[in-house]
């Protein structure tokens, strides 16, 4: 067999081979983390969002390994966003840099799934000005409510700092911080 024919073979093979990935299964998820001034404090203004678009990259059943074609950081004085900055295509601190989730039902995959991200870290780039980049990490962990309940309908903690590069003071950070997560209408390009 020559090497053309063996490589026509091997590109249908893999054409046809099936995907883990369904026509029928979650494509996209878009999710917000809004953090308030006072973070058990739903009243409190917010100050910074963390929005996240999400592409389902594999899936193994109903387990599905969650990419981030962008994150958006978003710095607010009020309602008004006064410092903006993203990265394409960062990568989760995991063996994969995927986010796995093992949901009810791949297909319809609930907000209350997401409230644990794995580690994400790097420098995204300000949007629409020159100035520094933005030094990001951010982590989920369990969420604990008070005896009163949790401060939003969907909360997750968050370990996070957010800082710009060459900064020595973080524009935000928290430890173990509740965070209010919504699923974002606003959807980048590829």
């Amino acid at each position: 067999m020559t090497r053309s024919s063996t490589f026509i073979l091997l590109s249908v093979a893999i054409l046809f081979a099936p995907s883990s990935l369904q026509a029928d299964d979650p494509i996209n998820k878009n999710l917000a983390f809004s953090i308030h001034e006072e973070p058990n404090d739903p009243e409190t203004p917010v100050v910074f969002v963390v929005e996240l678009d999400l592409r389902a990259a594999d899936a193994d059943g109903d387990d599905v390994g969650w990419e981030v074609k962008q994150a958006r950081f978003k710095k607010l004085d009020g309602q008004q966003v006064i410092k903006e900055w993203f990265i394409n295509w960062p990568m989760f601190d995991t063996t994969d840099g995927l986010w796995w989730i093992s949901h009810d039902d791949a297909v319809n995959p609930k907000l209350a799934e997401f409230g644990i991200p794995p580690l994400l870290s790097g420098t995204a780039q300000r949007k629409n000005a020159s100035g520094p980049g933005l030094e990001f990490e951010m982590e989920g962990g369990a969420y604990t409510p008070p005896q009163g309940g949790p401060p939003y309908p969907m909360t997750s903690s968050l370990t996070y700092i957010f800082q710009e590069v060459g900064s020595s003071t973080p524009e935000e950070s928290g430890e173990e911080e509740p965070v209010a997560v919504d699923e974002n209408e606003e959807v980048s390009g590829d």
